[in-house]
Parts: structure tokens; sequence; C-alpha cells
């Protein structure tokens, strides 16, 4: 979707209108709320989308994507409030938008910022690919 998009309307429509998409299919997860769809559209969406544009490797995308879904689930923290079995059993305490509440490090304002910040340089590395 992402390269159709990029080829018709550009690098930045593409990652703008599937990391809206992204966030839209969390949308039909347990306990979803706007501001969690919003939340995983900036961080995952962009982080993902970047990801593919700088190394032009879904595979290297979808790594990423296993690596954070697995490491929550290993971590007993739920991925967008689906329960995971992991090694712990996490409770997260204090405000729900630092913690991301019942929704899990995924409605996290935390790490909506940290992985716009792991984006940017893919971003960057991506611009200066492109001819």
């Amino acid at each position: 979707m992402l390269q159709s998009i990029q080829k018709l309307w550009g690098s930045w429509i593409a990652l703008a209108v599937t990391s809206l998409t992204f966030g839209a299919f969390h949308l039909g997860n347990p306990g979803a709320t706007l501001w969690s769809a919003l939340a995983i559209t900036l961080k995952a969406g962009v982080l993902l989308g970047a990801a593919f544009l700088w190394r032009r490797n879904l595979w290297f995308a979808m790594g990423l994507h296993f690596a954070w879904n697995a490491l929550e689930d290993a971590l007993g923290i739920p991925v967008s409030e689906l329960p995971a079995a992991g090694l712990f059993t996490v409770k997260a305490n204090g405000a729900a938008w630092l913690t991301g509440g019942d929704f899990g490090l995924d409605g996290s304002i935390v790490t909506v910022i940290l992985e716009i910040v792991i984006a940017n340089p893919m971003l960057i590395g991506a611009a200066q690919k492109r001819p």
C-alpha cells in the first residue's frame, strides 16, 4: 500500500495514509479508544513506515513490529489491550497517559515520543536516499 501511494502522491502522503490505516485497524482491539488509535498511528505507523522507506525492505519493518509485540508479550505487558501471558505479571500504576493504562504501552505518550524519536533518523536516511 505504501509503495503504491508513494508512486502516486509521494512519500509523505504515503506515510500519512498508511500510518492512519495502521492506527484505524487497531480500533477493533478490545478497549481501543481514539487516543490509542492515534497513539498507534503516531508511533508504530510512522516508525514502521519510516523503517520501510529507509531500508526499502518489508522484512525489516515486519521484524520491528514482531520484536515490539514479542517483547511486550514476553514481559507480560498487554499488547494493545490483548492479554499477555509473559514471564511476569505486569500491572501499570499511574496516569493512563503515561503508562498506557489497560491498553498497555501502545497507549502511552512515552512510547509515542520514543518511537517518533527513533523514526526521525530513519526518515532522514530515507530522504537522503531519494533522488
